[in-house]
């Protein structure tokens, strides 16, 4: 119970900072987004609020059972979101849904074997024209490096604008091509 209080439980300096992440990412509260790899909420929570303004909706997931039971816990009051657990392939969410995707700090945590199958899913999921938002350590100890990133989310269809990289970090927009008419 105590590490739960403690996951939940974030200082305000925290907060200010996935509130300002959030804002920073041009929503216009009427998207569906997905949150790949949500954990337990905390940046979830300022999505789904900035989506609760505009009749947006957002779907949360993770893999992890308590992770996922304190993602509910704290998003349990926006009638807006959806927590799911388990393996986005297999999750029963359609292709082609969403309009935002946010891979903040999690693709480094997916096992090598799967993070193809992971990278072509997270394409799926998105309509035509659709951004995702890409946030991770790039740390040779804990990371994963941005040209394998960018191969992995290229080689699934998805073009790649305003990556930033740093020595510890690599953050870029990518987006869905639009479907020719």
């Amino acid at each position: 119970m105590i590490r739960a209080k403690a996951f939940f439980s974030l200082s305000e300096r925290k907060r200010e900072r996935n509130r300002s992440f959030v804002s920073g990412l041009g929503l216009t509260g009427d998207e569906k987004a997905l949150d790949f790899g949500c954990g337990t909420g905390t940046t979830s929570e300022h999505l789904a609020s900035v989506l609760a303004q505009g009749g947006g909706h957002l779907t949360c997931v993770d893999i992890s059972r308590r992770r996922v039971r304190i993602a509910r816990k704290r998003l349990r009051h926006y009638a807006n979101v959806g927590v799911h657990l388990g393996h986005l392939p297999t999750l029963p969410i359609p292709d082609g849904e969403f309009d935002f995707v946010l891979v903040a700090a999690v693709l480094h945590e997916v096992k090598k074997a799967i993070r193809e199958e992971i990278a072509a899913s997270l394409a799926a999921k998105l309509k035509p024209g659709g951004r995702l938002v890409i946030v991770e350590p790039t740390g040779k100890r804990h990371g994963i490096p941005a040209q394998e990133i960018r191969a992995l989310l290229q080689n699934a269809g998805l073009e790649e604008e305003s990556p930033q990289l740093s020595e510890t970090r690599y953050r870029a927009t990518y987006t869905k091509p639009a479907r020719e008419v």
